[in-house]
């Protein structure tokens, strides 16, 4: 096993384990209301999507979105679920800026300065309270929470702060992410928060191994460690029921725009 695969164990320590008797499933934004897909038809979803090139990982790809780093934040739980608002921004057909979305700001915005971690659906409600400032407003990793005041942050944040959240339920939570992703209209990226890794990452395209007959599902998501993988391209897969997440929540759509 290579390095970089040994981070799996390490993880970053960025996720806290969600609260659920506190942040209860479908107190803060709604549950999943697209239909549960059966299992007997996720192979062949899954190769429609591979000649169609239609999962959000595509999207991801043909939009020119890149891996984001966190560095030496604790705020995967942000830089996860921003990963997934730019690829409904990349869906949307946008396709400047969408590199530029500063994930720290808006987690050290809900954090209030601080370096701590958080979940998911914690990282949704920040990004509707705040939006998503442009890098270019306010620089990556510039403490200052004092920026937000700045007329130019707040008009940046403002272009990505409606998005619509779904929650999946956590009961049969992996067929509810295959169902999210797989979708043939409208297939959504999902945050995929792991107790085991400690970690959030984005939830990008349903794959297998094995057999058609006897296949062993796995998820790709993209990481938010830069150049990270084998393959250096940001992009693992976890299978079976390493696979399975303990908080998902599906990105459903991002305030429509304009671009000048």
């Amino acid at each position: 096993m290579s390095d970089a695969f040994n981070m799996y164990e390490a993880g970053n320590k960025g996720y806290v384990l969600r609260n659920y008797a506190e942040d209860k499933e479908g107190d803060s934004f709604p549950m999943l209301s697209a239909p549960m897909i059966p299992k007997s038809d996720w192979v062949e979803l899954i190769h429609l999507h591979r000649e169609a090139k239609s999962s959000p990982k595509d999207v991801h790809q043909y939009s020119g979105i890149k891996p984001m780093s966190q560095k030496s934040t604790n705020y995967c739980w942000m830089y996860g679920t921003v990963a997934c608002v730019a690829n409904r921004l990349g869906a949307q057909g946008i396709d400047t800026g969408l590199n530029d979305l500063n994930a720290f700001a808006t987690a050290a915005l809900g954090k209030k300065g601080s370096n701590r971690g958080g979940y998911g659906s914690e990282a949704c409600r920040y990004i509707q309270s705040y939006g998503i400032p442009s890098k270019s407003v306010w620089k990556e990793f510039d403490w200052d929470r004092k920026q937000y005041n700045k007329p130019e942050v707040k008009a940046s944040a403002d272009l990505t702060k409606l998005v619509s959240f779904e929650e999946l339920p956590r009961q049969d939570i992996f067929a509810f992410v295959v169902s999210t992703i797989l979708n043939p209209v409208n297939p959504c990226p999902v945050t995929l928060a792991y107790s085991h890794w400690r970690h959030l990452v984005a939830g990008m395209e349903v794959t297998y191994r094995g057999s058609r007959s006897r296949p062993e599902f796995g998820l790709t998501f993209i990481n938010s460690w830069g150049p990270w993988g084998p393959s250096k391209n940001g992009y693992g897969t976890f299978y079976g029921q390493k696979a399975v997440p303990f908080e998902s929540i599906a990105v459903r759509h991002v305030k429509a725009r304009c671009e000048s």
